[in-house]
């Protein structure tokens, strides 16, 4: 058991191992067919370190999301076949409330999108190339037909039916583009509708970049995609709250050493910024909120330091990389 904690917490050897290559590939500027399938496996490994130590910012084994943590092409922590999808039919048919479960996700992004052109288009898009589907074991069936590289599947994790799934998966919305074809993964768990939102607007620009074919299409595509995830999903919770999130972010980096970045929150800091949004609903939405905040007051300290709008997206990266590869840890409440 003790064995079994002591991965939890710092990773297994593989997942470790995965930062200084993420580091040494990310510096290189040209990568050969074996350092390309390396930095895959490195920045797949990464983030799935990244999202379990991220659960212990609250202790115990809440969740953290990615769009929440989102960061998700997400894996699971037992690792799930890459071809875990199928487009054949099965005798196993989801519960009739599946479907109201995505509406409820779908109608937070909907809420959250409006007014933001950027989030319009990506939820125009999810929308269109969206397809049922559900989880059987480990396993995505799915319920409508599609095509891959096209289409994307949704499949709801329900904390009885797929427990074990449950139980492995970190976050809310998993979107994974190794699977063929690609599929998000929505928690079936109280959160309230404006993280349920902007989670979910997090994960349509990872499907939105995928599916178009961006993120390959770019030098160091996978975190200049992390670091347009969280830069859409921070300025949608500066609109909620009529620009007060930015306002009481900026206020905060001021008390940051210069030329660093903030690991942790005092319990002021968190109260100042918690006092922002309605009551979370759940100790797992509590697990995702926490690394939003640090995350969001460094991209702001990263923006006021820059002297050009392409400094402070590149100081932005750059901190992300050092996120995922574990230079920068996301420490509990002091």
């Amino acid at each position: 058991m003790i064995d079994k904690l002591r991965e939890f917490a710092f990773g297994s050897f593989e997942e470790r191992q995965a930062g200084p290559t993420l580091r040494r590939l990310s510096r290189k500027k040209v990568l050969n067919h074996k350092d390309q399938e390396d930095l895959k496996v490195a920045q797949g490994l990464s983030r799935r370190l990244f999202l379990k130590q991220g659960s212990l910012v609250v202790g115990g084994t809440a969740g953290v999301g990615t769009g929440g943590f989102g960061l998700l092409k997400f894996l699971f922590p037992d690792g799930i076949p890459t071809s875990s999808a199928s487009l054949a039919g099965s005798t196993i048919s989801p519960d009739n409330d599946d479907e109201a479960v995505y509406e409820r996700y779908l109608n937070a992004f909907e809420a959250v999108a409006a007014g933001d052109d950027e989030a319009s288009k990506i939820l125009g898009f999810f929308k269109a190339r969206r397809r049922k589907g559900y989880l059987s074991g480990d396993l995505v069936i799915a319920d409508e037909s599609g095509e891959a590289g096209t289409n994307f599947y949704t499949a709801i994790v329900h904390p009885i039916r797929n427990r074990q799934v449950f139980q492995r998966m970190q976050g809310f919305a998993q979107y994974n583009s190794n699977t063929l074809p690609q599929r998000l993964l929505l928690r079936d768990v109280p959160v309230t509708s404006l993280f349920a939102g902007v989670m979910v607007a997090h994960e349509g620009l990872h499907v939105y970049q995928d599916l178009i074919g961006i993120e390959r299409s770019r030098p160091d595509g996978f975190m200049l995609g992390e670091q347009e995830a969280y830069e859409l999903e921070f300025r949608l919770l500066n609109k909620a709250t009529g620009g007060r999130f930015k306002e009481v972010l900026r206020q905060q980096v001021p008390n940051i050493e210069a030329n660093k970045y903030r690991g942790k929150l005092s319990d002021e800091d968190y109260m100042r910024i918690a006092g922002l949004f309605e009551p979370y609903l759940s100790q797992d939405e509590e697990g995702i909120r926490i690394p939003i905040y640090i995350l969001a007051l460094n991209f702001e300290a990263a923006q006021m330091r820059a002297t050009s709008p392409e400094e402070a997206k590149q100081s932005q990266v750059n901190y992300m990389r050092d996120v995922f590869s574990g230079q920068i840890p996301l420490l509990p409440l002091s």
